[in-house]
């Protein structure tokens, strides 16, 4: 049997985690999202090859081609580009395959639902009701895990009412996308989802002022220690998370919001914002469990007090009614969010 050292995250008490999502329909079935990184070390003298990865989950089999060389002592970090959607209620294992030529390493895993996460359970929303206009809504822009700490992320946009012609359509912008006081997210406060504590934060870094293209620095621009990519940031520790607050707007950040200074759930953080490695204004948010949330496995946020709606398609109008969001996640799918307790109101 060829010799491979490998890790699976992400992991609490030797349970992997799974994102139990809220259905965004009454007539929808919950489902479970998981995603998973895996560590793999090669402690053979000579090169393996990994040649595809298996999820095995009862009946349902995920598979996944590879092609990857591994030197002697080379190691390689496997990831799901998207999360695996699975039916609830879960089972409580999974077997990962991973196969290396004629020979195939299985390791036998429990899941399991996150810990409690903060003393009341799960977070509150980053944004409040008290702030959205007539039929804005929050919306998730969609998944990006294009990197190993993002499987969990959320970007996190709004929509409003555009009228085009005689019809009143939901759009992320009014008149054109190229500026940002357009995008009905811009400079629309942020809060803190949690008491916690700053570990670091930057708050220097311009807005993209081409909306729908990447941020080019001008000459001269220095970034500390790469970290152009999440903008004007804030790295919270929330209990035993460390989340990721990214994208604000320049010089927004509140004062006094520097490494050791306490905030508060509910506490007013910034504005959203254009900054970093961002073609549109958004709020990305996405934690860990100990390290930087650029180089750590991310973990599920679970969310309370707020109502989702299932994505309508563009002048379509709204098409599934609202579904009250209590400690689970936010649906895999894109979708309306309302950070409230209460129904939104037809």
């Amino acid at each position: 049997m060829v010799l491979v050292s490998v890790t699976i995250e992400p992991t609490k008490n030797r349970e992997l985690v799974f994102l139990p999502s809220v259905p965004t329909s009454p007539n929808y079935k919950p489902r479970v999202s998981l995603g998973l990184v895996i560590v793999m070390t090669n402690n053979e003298t000579t090169r393996i090859n990994l040649n595809s990865v298996k999820i095995r989950y009862g009946s349902i089999t995920k598979s996944f081609p590879e092609n990857v060389i591994f030197n002697p002592g080379g190691s390689w970090r496997w990831f799901t580009d998207r999360r695996i959607s699975l039916p609830y209620p879960p089972q409580r294992k999974i077997v990962v395959e991973l196969k290396f030529g004629r020979d195939t390493i299985r390791h036998h895993k429990n899941i399991g639902p996150p810990q409690k996460q903060i003393a009341q359970g799960s977070y509150l929303f980053p944004g409040k009701v008290g702030d959205l206009n007539k039929d804005e809504f929050w919306r998730e822009k969609g998944r990006h895990a294009k990197h190993f700490s993002q499987i969990f992320a959320h970007d996190l946009e709004m929509v409003g009412p555009v009228n085009i012609g005689r019809k009143k359509v939901s759009r992320q912008w009014r008149g054109s996308r190229k500026k940002n006081e357009n995008h009905f997210v811009w400079n629309k406060p942020v809060y803190a989802m949690a008491d916690g504590e700053v570990l670091d934060s930057f708050d220097g870094r311009p807005d993209n002022p081409k909306p729908g293209e990447y941020f080019v620095p001008p000459p001269g621009y220095t970034e500390r220690d790469g970290e152009n990519i999440i903008g004007n940031f804030l790295h919270i520790r929330h209990e035993d998370d460390i989340v990721l607050y990214a994208h604000f707007k320049e010089r927004s950040l509140q004062r006094g919001l520097v490494r050791g200074a306490r905030v508060s759930a509910g506490q007013l953080l910034g504005y959203v914002g254009n900054s970093g490695n961002s073609t549109d204004p958004h709020l990305h948010i996405h934690a860990v469990k100990q390290g930087t949330p650029r180089r750590n496995p991310s973990f599920p946020l679970i969310f309370r007090n707020a109502h989702v709606r299932a994505r309508f398609l563009p002048g379509t109008g709204p098409i599934n009614p609202w579904v009250r969001l209590q400690n689970q996640g936010l649906p895999d799918k894109e979708n309306l969010i309302c950070p409230s307790s209460r129904k939104p109101q037809e």
